[in-house]
């Protein structure tokens, strides 16, 4: 990573492996507090309003009573650190289309999530690391980062305001974007500052919020030789969005809101592709009572660049999400996305990304959680002959075997079909993963 990030990259995530080792060795050591019993019936009635109440949400966001970790007192806070490991096989590392070369890779995932228990405010922080140590392919191991700080006041009555900031450390797979005969996968760095707040009057509630984005992304090098130069993507990225919600009941609202971008790049060969992306929306969010919920917004977007030589770009803008309980214990998800967005290749002006989901969660047992999940991509660049197209199949399961153990799998099939004078190589891989997490 570039020197600015250079100690979160190497030395933050080696200390929070530590801190979660530590805080769950003497947490195991420590025994659990006594709880306070309660009345037979009064068990009985709270379980059943739970059971009820979970019925109604996605399975992935529902309570296991039986099964999730108590977490660490400290004050006014809740830690609840987690540390999984894993072993995984890739049957296409350097994502080629012939000549594939399969690896095995170790991972270890640490993770601190403090939580408070404020009775009016809240306040979150998050701090993961992801470690990948390939057996054969050295160059391939990585190391991501994420650090998420929020803050949340209930300042008046209906009237809240946040803060949220964000730093990442993350890794770009081969094949798309970073050649195939790249010496390593890409690295980047995101940093994040967002202010958001919302007030409420009777039917009618006000929403915005302000943001910032930094990317740096870090030079690379073909195995052949010679440098991968790519700075022309580093950019900052200005967002703030203005949102009026109608609600005509507590199960059915409508929307409208004006999402306005400035994207500026900081490599003096990319400033021709600065520009001022306007997306404006309206929609809906309902609830057919435990059965479906569901916001989609629908709209239209333009980007307009600095460099009048180029062509505004326009397009249909969409994005909903659709949460469908067909059964108590089955949830399936839909997502949908239409907007602009950033190609990564320096021809490349700008793109048009669509995408589509599909995801199945199901609760086999009250322990036992499958999920499977389907996406399709699509990318098409402008100022290039190019036109991307990226399957995504998803597999994965979680077992939860008691308050401190939990056995993950997952395994996903990655496929990139490129089209067009300017196409990519296209590529399948994939990838499996079995992990034991231990938690509190």
């Amino acid at each position: 990573m570039k020197n600015s990030s250079s100690f979160a990259y190497i030395y933050l995530p080696l200390g929070l492996t530590l801190a979660a080792g530590l805080t769950l060795a003497g947490a195991a050591a420590a025994a659990d507090k006594p709880q306070v019993p309660v009345k037979a019936q009064e068990r009985m009635t709270k379980e059943a309003r739970r059971d009820a109440w979970n019925e109604q949400l996605p399975v992935l966001k529902r309570e296991h009573p039986d099964f999730d970790p108590l977490g660490v007192e400290m004050g006014s806070f809740m830690l609840y650190p987690s540390l999984t490991v894993g072993a995984g096989s890739d049957d296409n590392v350097n994502s080629t289309t012939s000549g594939k070369t399969s690896d095995t890779y170790l991972r270890v995932t640490p993770e601190l999530d403090f939580k408070s228990r404020f009775k009016r405010h809240s306040a979150s922080l998050l701090l993961r690391g992801n470690f990948n140590r390939f057996s054969k392919q050295k160059s391939d191991d990585v190391s991501t980062f994420l650090a998420d700080a929020a803050v949340n006041l209930d300042l008046a009555d209906d009237f809240q305001a946040g803060l949220q900031l964000t730093h990442e450390d993350a890794v770009e797979k081969r094949g798309q974007v970073v050649p195939s005969d790249a010496v390593k996968p890409g690295t980047f760095s995101r940093d994040r500052i967002r202010l958001n707040g919302s007030k409420v009057f009777d039917h009618i509630q006000l929403s915005g919020y302000v943001q910032t984005q930094k990317y740096q992304f870090d030079n690379n090098a073909h195995t052949g030789g010679g440098v991968i130069d790519f700075s022309f993507r580093d950019r900052t990225e200005d967002q703030a969005q203005a949102r009026v919600d109608y609600a005509f009941s507590r199960n059915f609202v409508v929307f409208g809101s004006l999402t306005g971008t400035n994207r500026d790049y900081e490599s003096t060969a990319s400033t021709a592709r600065d520009s001022k992306i306007t997306n404006y929306q309206v929609g809906t969010r309902f609830n057919l009572s435990s059965l479906v919920s569901a916001e989609i917004g629908v709209g239209y977007y333009s980007q307009d660049f600095s460099n009048p030589l180029l062509k505004t770009i326009d397009g249909t803008s969409i994005d909903g999400h659709l949460d469908w309980n067909p059964t108590a214990l089955t949830t399936i998800s839909f997502d949908a996305v239409s907007q602009p967005a950033d190609p990564g290749i320096a021809a490349a002006n700008s793109a048009k990304l669509g995408t589509f989901s599909v995801q199945v969660d199901h609760e086999l047992l009250r322990n036992l959680i499958l999920t499977g999940r389907y996406q399709t991509s699509q990318l098409d660049l402008v100022g290039v002959d190019r036109n991307d197209q990226v399957n995504i199949l998803d597999l994965s399961g979680t077992w939860l075997m008691s308050r401190r153990l939990a056995l993950k799998f997952t395994y996903r099939n990655y496929d990139l079909n490129s089209s067009g004078a300017a196409a990519a190589a296209g590529f399948t891989d994939n990838e499996a993963l079995v992990a034991l997490q231990l938690r509190y």
